[in-house]
């Protein structure tokens, strides 16, 4: 995800920040969001870029970047319920609960993540092996940081691999010779 690229249409872009956009573009393939499926994606990038003042009094630009999983559970159920549903292989011990109701509602034992707030929540296709049973069902959006944070500052653009020519410097001005 890209945060704070584009800049007014009445105002010209640098040309370094059209070239730093084109390469955060194309450092990860693009996604369609009609025909890629929830399920698959696992992981978001965000870059973020925001101007701060500099020593010398410039607004130097500034990308944050941040490493996110995703993570989706079932909505409104208890976490026992959650825990049964999940494709784990060891069942739970019944054996000393004299009915499943103990097990299900185990003191009404609700965590936090059960109580979602409404912008959290998105319909999804249930996964359902007969076509009849199809259907959508609301799970929670979770988000959580798995990266490192950068904090990235552009100092230089060189055409090739560091022996092309200089296209931008931050602290290197020259005019042009003639």
């Amino acid at each position: 995800m890209l945060n704070g690229f584009t800049t007014p249409k009445d105002i010209k872009s640098p040309p370094e920040l059209s070239l730093l956009t084109s390469t955060f573009q194309h450092l990860i393939p693009p996604l369609s969001a009609q025909t890629t499926s929830v399920s698959s994606i696992r992981r978001v990038l965000l870059f973020n870029r925001t101007q701060i003042q500099g020593a010398d009094g410039e607004s130097v630009d500034i990308i944050d970047l941040r490493h996110f999983s995703i993570s989706t559970k079932p909505v409104g159920l208890p976490r026992t319920v959650r825990k049964t549903a999940a494709s784990t292989p060891a069942l739970p011990n019944l054996g000393k609960l004299e009915d499943v109701t103990d097990f299900v509602l185990n003191g009404n034992d609700y965590d936090s993540a059960s109580e979602i707030d409404e912008d959290e929540k998105v319909e999804v296709p249930s996964p359902s092996v007969k076509q009849e049973n199809s259907g959508t069902q609301q799970r929670a959006i979770r988000l959580t940081e798995i990266g490192p944070r950068l904090r990235l500052e552009l100092v230089k653009i060189e055409e090739g691999m560091c022996d092309g020519k200089v296209l931008y410097h931050r602290y290197v001005k020259k005019t042009k010779v003639y």
